[in-house]
């Protein structure tokens, strides 16, 4: 694939009053048609300055080119927005040209697509207001000016065998002056930008839609629209970002199945987990032909960065978090809740005690508890045990951290989760293993349990 000076994609070229001819000269593929490449999906590198880019220049970027290295076709990759993290009074602009070198196919080992996401805004705020002009006919299209300027377009596709893969911006900002005030949307013109662009794809083809806000249970008539032209294909998934957390439905809308990825950046940089548990990481999806024959969560730091780091286990009685707030679970110590970071309602999860099968795992419902904080070790905040949250994890970032106490807003940290499971052991104090079978047939296991106010992993 061809890229231009910056080592994107080149697929496009700005537009020029004084130019009346593009010409996109193509060329066949030296090997024919590639049956067979892998995707890496990127959620949320999010990244505000350049400590955040360091870190996504040294711990992301080298796992995922080893990463691709091991694989015996083609990759590629495509960012699901979130790439920089302009807010409030902080302008992040600056950032976009870096990341872009960070991202170049001789930097990362690959071709990246970039996805617009919500903090990758031409810069605006209260009393430097947004507005149309001459080259944006709306506040919204002047708003994704700067990220086309360094990205390329919002909305784009491209082929690679049997699969079509979508990009398109999926927010709109409601006020000039407030870029916290969006909403998750696509226009009437989005719509039937997708709508051409698909009317030149055969319906028995792959069909990977990439966003960065989720689209599940979304009621936005475009959005319904949207997913009423995916489920036209033999098979079609959705791919986004922006909550921190996993979670994979596979009948979203009734058969659309959507991946919401877990952010590289984690907890906005820190730790090396995201919210719910999950490690920094990226998604892998190895396509062949016209369907995703496998796909599996990568995580990409030491002690989480092996392509089998899938579960975490923590006895029902966990003590952790630290000197800003403490936490205890109240399950008990019969209790055995695993993580089980990609999971979706097809895994299986099952409990060995002393070697022997002892039953299977159950998933925890998605509940949020947020518990009020306690006041010291010996007087800590109790989660609820209908909570299906990662309480480890909240508890680095909400009591190592301080988030919510030294820095930020507590409720942001009490993230959802949607891979917890729980058993009730036979016998507390038998040798433990739990063995996590994917939809593919491949299974995961392990008998580390964590303990209290381990937290070596994420530091």
């Amino acid at each position: 694939m061809l890229t231009n000076n910056y080592g994107q994609p080149a697929f496009f070229t700005k537009y020029s009053k004084t130019k009346t001819v593009y010409n996109f000269t193509l060329t066949k593929l030296a090997g024919g048609k590639e049956n067979k490449f892998s995707l890496f999906c990127l959620a949320d590198p999010q990244c505000k300055d350049a400590t955040h880019r360091n870190r996504f220049n040294n711990e992301c970027v080298p796992d995922i080119k080893a990463h691709s290295a091991t694989k015996d076709n083609p990759c590629y990759g495509v960012t699901l927005g979130d790439v920089t993290y302009s807010e409030g009074s902080r302008n992040c602009e600056a950032q976009m040209p870096h990341l872009r070198t960070h991202m170049s196919k001789d930097n990362i080992g690959m071709p990246i697509y970039q996805t617009m996401g919500n903090h990758d805004y031409t810069y605006f705020k209260s009393g430097q207001p947004i507005s149309a002009d001459e080259t944006s006919s709306t506040y919204n299209i002047k708003a994704q000016r700067v990220f086309e300027d360094v990205f390329g377009p919002i909305n784009h596709s491209w082929n690679r065998g049997d699969a079509h893969i979508v990009c398109m911006r999926n927010m709109q900002w409601n006020s000039t002056t407030s870029a916290s005030d969006y909403s998750m949307k696509f226009t009437d013109e989005q719509y039937e930008w997708l709508k051409q662009d698909l009317s030149f794809v055969p319906k028995d083809k792959l069909v990977i839609f990439c966003v960065h806000i989720p689209l599940t249970n979304s009621s936005n008539q475009n959005v319904q629209k949207v997913i009423a032209l995916l489920k036209q294909y033999k098979e079609a998934h959705i791919m986004s970002g922006h909550t921190h957390y996993m979670r994979n439905e596979p009948t979203l809308s009734g058969g659309v199945y959507e991946h919401v990825h877990a952010a590289v950046c984690g907890t906005w940089w820190y730790s090396k987990v995201n919210g719910d548990g999950s490690p920094n990481g990226y998604g892998v999806y190895d396509i062949e032909g016209n369907t995703i024959k496998n796909w599996y969560y990568k995580g990409v730091n030491n002690g989480m960065n092996d392509r089998d780091y899938q579960i975490r286990l923590y006895r029902g009685n966990l003590k952790c978090g630290g000197p800003h707030e403490y936490i205890a679970l109240q399950h008990g110590d019969g209790v055995l809740l695993a993580n089980v970071f990609n999971t979706d309602n097809s895994w299986t999860v099952k409990v060995y005690e002393d070697g022997v099968y002892s039953g299977t795992m159950t998933r925890i419902p998605n509940k949020k508890s947020s518990p009020s904080a306690g006041t010291s070790e010996s007087n800590p905040t109790k989660p609820s045990t209908s909570s299906s949250q990662d309480w480890w994890a909240i508890g680095y970032h909400i009591g190592v951290v301080g988030r919510g106490h030294v820095g930020g807003t507590r409720a942001n940290y009490l993230t959802n989760a949607f891979n917890m499971y729980k058993y009730t052991l036979k016998n507390k104090n038998a040798a433990v293993r739990v063995e996590a079978t994917d939809r593919f047939g491949r299974t995961y296991s392990t008998s580390t349990i964590t303990g209290d106010y381990d937290y070596s992993l994420v530091k």
